[in-house]
């Protein structure tokens, strides 16, 4: 049986998924409206620019509330009854460049490990090669989703200590 407490970070999670889908979505109409009613079809560059931009802002802006928001689902699962997404905001205040600085850390060197797999699959086209390369590329998805959880847990556990001291 699923404990209320799971049912709720799930509930956090999916909501937060809606809210990077919907500020995409947000975007992309918006792209969409302005390139082709404002401009026609004569200015395809600043269309193309203006694409390029809204695209920029609109995972900056996913981002930063991942960022802002990301605390939300370790108050929930641990310990608090009062988990909001207002206390996720101010216990993030001042340590957004912080966190993102750990998540560039933590992702990039296995991201970048996957990129270089994916491409040497590219050079060489056998099957026993494209396997190996799959299962590698499965393994460091689980190990950076592991990361990151742990990531997230340092940065709760960081922040709460450091509010309590505070106080």
């Amino acid at each position: 049986m699923i404990s209320a407490r799971s049912i709720k970070v799930m509930g956090w999670l999916v909501f937060m998924l809606l809210v990077g889908w919907g500020v995409a979505g947000l975007f992309v109409a918006v792209f969409y409206i302005f390139s082709g009613f404002l401009f026609g079809s004569e200015s395809v560059a600043f269309s193309v620019l203006l694409g390029i931009f809204a695209y920029c802002l609109c995972i900056f802006l996913i981002f930063f509330l991942v960022f802002r928001w990301v605390l939300i689902i370790p108050q929930t699962a641990l310990e608090e009854a009062n988990a909001s997404l207002k206390r996720s905001w101010e216990s993030t205040r001042g340590n957004v460049w912080r966190m993102f600085g750990i998540a560039l850390c933590v992702s990039f060197p296995l991201s970048f490990c996957a990129v270089v797999i994916q491409r040497l699959t590219v050079i060489v086209e056998s099957i026993p090669v494209l396997l190996v390369a799959s299962a590698l590329n499965a393994g460091i998805t689980v190990f950076l989703g592991i990361l990151s959880v742990r990531a997230v847990s340092f940065i709760y556990i960081h922040l709460i200590q450091n509010s309590v001291e505070t106080r």
